[in-house]
């Protein structure tokens, strides 16, 4: 097979083939079944070192052009795979190593989950004249189950808020609960978790 592609930023056993780049990502959007945005595209298959991130970007506006993948009515930032894409993704699948497939598809989904989980778990900051306020909101669905607003003097407690919020919404939501309805048990459990998360 030629190689026509830039190899910079390339594992070994990554993608250099122009035709393959296009399949795989067909392929990716094909298997999660769920819309992605060019940058999260691109931003996988060189996270992966699958392929260079500039062939990934030639790569996905191809497809674009071709019609193997088009932008969603509900977000015309986010693209799925088109009929034709599906086709050629099934019937090419095998051209690419299990290895390769694999590892896109797990970062994908890998990506995927943790979008949904930003979603759903919302953490906003907001600088006041004296510090920041720090807004937490853990989503159901439809539904919102849990929100508080915080104050910190300083930026960096601020972003240690979010990334810890972020990192275990869960945490907090059963500190909270154990707190507010004086269970003992649950108490305990949040904090040998809290000391877990530690070590």
């Amino acid at each position: 097979m030629d190689f026509d592609a830039l190899s910079e930023g390339i594992a070994p056993g990554g993608l250099r083939n122009k035709d393959d780049i296009r399949l795989l990502i067909c392929y990716v959007l094909h298997t999660v079944d769920k819309p992605m945005s060019v940058e999260s595209l691109t931003g996988i298959l060189q996270e992966t070192e699958l392929a260079n991130y500039f062939e990934a970007v030639d790569a996905c506006h191809a497809l674009i052009q071709s019609g193997n993948i088009a932008p969603t009515e509900e977000d015309e930032t986010l693209y799925a795979v088109t009929s034709s894409g599906k086709l050629v993704s099934s019937q090419l699948e095998d051209e690419l190593p299990p290895a390769v497939r694999d590892k896109a598809v797990g970062a994908a989904l890998m990506l995927l989950n943790r979008l949904r989980a930003e979603k759903e778990n919302a953490v906003h900051i907001k600088k006041l004249e004296n510090g920041y306020r720090v807004n937490c909101s853990i989503s159901g669905g439809d539904t919102e189950l849990f929100s508080c607003s915080l104050y910190v003097p300083e930026e960096s407690q601020a972003r240690t808020v979010k990334r810890n919020f972020r990192r275990n919404p869960d945490l907090v939501y059963n500190v909270m609960i154990a707190t507010l309805t004086r269970n003992r048990d649950l108490a305990k459990t949040a904090l040998e978790e809290i000391e877990s998360t530690k070590k």
